[in-house]
């Protein structure tokens, strides 16, 4: 991404990049945990870009198009859901 980067700021002639935090590690963790209840009751709770909470810089994705490229922080997140059947 860094390279494409280059290449379209001296395409389109403007100046130099300068910015670094895009181009660092990328990670992430999500994790999740499941509670059966009953057979017929399961409880999720999942964690998303769990990592995010210590650092955003983990938690980013470059991205880019025709002439300009960039990179996005996502949120940590917490989903809660059950799952009821009937058999």
């Amino acid at each position: 991404m860094k390279d494409y980067a280059e290449y379209n700021t001296n395409l389109n002639g403007l100046p130099p990049l300068r910015w670094e935090r895009a181009y660092r590690a990328s990670c992430f963790l999500n994790l999740g945990v499941q509670y059966e209840h009953s057979k017929h009751l399961t409880i999720y709770v999942n964690g998303y870009n769990l990592l995010g909470i210590f650092n955003d810089d983990f938690n980013k994705r470059n991205y880019g198009g025709e002439g300009y490229t960039d990179f996005r922080s996502h949120a940590a997140a917490v989903g809660v859901y059950a799952v009821y059947r009937t058999k």
